[in-house]
């Protein structure tokens, strides 16, 4: 086991044959996710706070937070988006169905998920959160705001 620290977080990594076994009986299946067509475990998707923490990790590790300019008959604009990108269908079925779960205003498209709404990206940093330090600091950066749910 090694523990990494930076700012107030760390890094756990743990090596274990009983740790791989013990998550394929939780549902996970071992090997590409694609080709397996990875998806989020029943019991995790049954529990609100599992399916927001599972989502929070996704969004952490796969998603990005990004400022969206465009031209429009001549007329520039700019927004802040968020963008969850997995090439496994199922997994991101759940992903969005989590999202619209919890009334948080999301549009799918290939094998992306946006968010475009300012109101609805503060929806999801006030219920979901993050524990990425990068995307905490755009977040903050582009909206203002300087506190988002425990993660």
């Amino acid at each position: 086991m090694r523990l990494n620290h930076f700012d107030n977080a760390g890094t756990i990594t743990v090596s274990s044959k009983n740790l791989v076994e013990f998550l394929e009986k939780k549902g996970l299946k071992r090997g590409n996710k694609i080709k397996n067509k990875a998806d989020i475990p029943g019991w995790i998707l049954d529990n609100k706070n599992y399916s927001v923490s599972c989502l929070r990790g996704l969004v952490d590790t796969d998603g990005s937070f990004y400022r969206h300019r465009y031209i429009r008959s001549g007329k520039q604009y700019s927004y802040f988006t968020m963008c969850f990108t997995n090439y496994s269908r199922p997994l991101l079925n759940s992903a969005y169905n989590i999202l619209r779960s919890l009334n948080i205003l999301c549009v799918r498209s290939g094998n992306h998920i946006y968010i475009y709404k300012r109101e609805e990206i503060n929806k999801y940093f006030k219920i979901i959160g993050t524990s990425n330090p990068k995307h905490l600091k755009k977040y903050q950066k582009y909206s203002g705001k300087v506190q988002q749910s425990a993660a």
